[in-house]
């Protein structure tokens, strides 16, 4: 299967992606998030806590790409099981080149399977 990338619009509409009964856990073997804390309805760090905290999406890697540089929003998204915390840059040219990076290491990096 082709990759994917599936947006959700809303932290509700996430967890119910994720937490939907319908859904097997096995459906995410090969997922990465990229989460942003400043979500409507439910926000990030609520996200992050849930899905670390579930036996079938704990070991999703999920990288927080967010607005904020604030030290203790890192320190408590990497308490909460962040794998990667990387601020957005404002300007076109500096986010683009952010995420060419990111895709490169997303190429080079293992990441682990989910146990299941």
């Amino acid at each position: 299967m082709a990759n994917q990338i599936v947006h959700v619009p809303n932290g509700a509409a996430a967890l119910d992606y994720f937490f939907n009964d319908k859904r097997r856990p096995d459906q995410h073997d090969k997922t990465v998030i990229l989460l942003d804390l400043n979500l409507p309805e439910i926000d990030g760090f609520e996200i992050l806590r849930r899905l670390k905290a579930d036996e079938h999406t704990k070991n999703i890697p999920v990288i927080v790409l967010t607005t904020t540089d604030n030290p203790k929003d890192i320190d408590e998204c990497y308490a909460l099981g962040c794998n990667v915390y990387m601020t957005k840059p404002v300007g076109y040219e500096a986010f683009a080149d952010a995420i060419r990076k990111l895709g490169l290491m997303l190429n080079v990096v293992k990441v682990p399977h989910n146990q299941g």
